[in-house]
């Protein structure tokens, strides 16, 4: 999509242990934290796995994200967990689940017009919830 001019915004990827080496824009195989965080802070977009840590970190910055899962299929993971995990965040419309990667363009031309949710990360309302939990005076969901 960089390539055919689909895709005109600036275009980072962190790649990990990839054969795949991208020539259509700049890439590392992996970045620290602190460089990962920076270059999340930069974007407008984030596409992602489903990793919990990767999701969480962009949409603390209030990032638009695109989560891929990693499938077991394809020899990227043990098991298909980060479906389920996409599939949750999607239902709470704080991210754009996306699950074949043939649907990048429509995600990509989606989610500049969708708003999403916002979570909240008050931990001192989780920590609240689990010591009434932990109490007797929460029962099941919230």
């Amino acid at each position: 999509l960089v390539a055919s001019n689909e895709i005109s915004e600036n275009v980072f990827a962190q790649i990990g242990n990839s054969d795949y080496l991208p020539v259509n824009f700049p890439y590392k195989k992996f970045l620290n934290y602190q460089d990962f965080i920076s270059k999340i802070s930069e974007s407008n977009i984030v596409i992602t796995h489903g990793g919990v840590g990767s999701i969480m970190d962009s949409l603390k910055m209030h990032k638009k994200v695109i989560a891929i899962p990693r499938l077991k299929k394809f020899g990227e993971h043990v098991d298909n967990h980060q479906i389920e995990i996409i599939q949750a965040l999607g239902n709470e419309n704080v991210l754009y689940p996306l699950f074949d990667v043939e649907d990048m363009l429509k995600a990509l031309f989606s989610i500049k017009q969708k708003d999403f949710n916002k979570i909240s990360f008050n931990n001192e309302n989780y920590i609240d919830y689990i010591h009434r939990y932990i109490e007797g005076e929460v029962h099941g969901n919230k």
